[in-house]
């Protein structure tokens, strides 16, 4: 199965609330994420992906405001 999620802000939340045995039957997950609030909110949901998934495509998405992590900068979205 693939997951395709681009919801505009509310994809952490999702993930957060995905059971790991649903999160497993995905073979696919393609993802925009959209970078606006606290970042442990999101290292916990990207570690809960990484649990089953590993990243093999990051494009950054070029529009809308710059966020910082540490010394890395980036535009708020990404797709994974």
């Amino acid at each position: 199965m693939i997951l395709k999620m681009d919801i505009e802000g509310n994809e952490f939340e999702i993930i957060k609330d995905l059971s790991d045995d649903i999160l497993k039957k995905f073979k696919y997950i393609t993802l925009e994420l959209h970078f606006s609030g606290k970042r442990s909110f999101y290292i916990e949901a990207l570690k809960k992906l990484s649990m089953y998934h590993q990243v093999i495509f990051i494009r950054f998405n070029d529009w809308g405001n710059i966020v910082t992590f540490g010394y890395n900068r980036f535009g708020n979205a990404i797709e994974l």
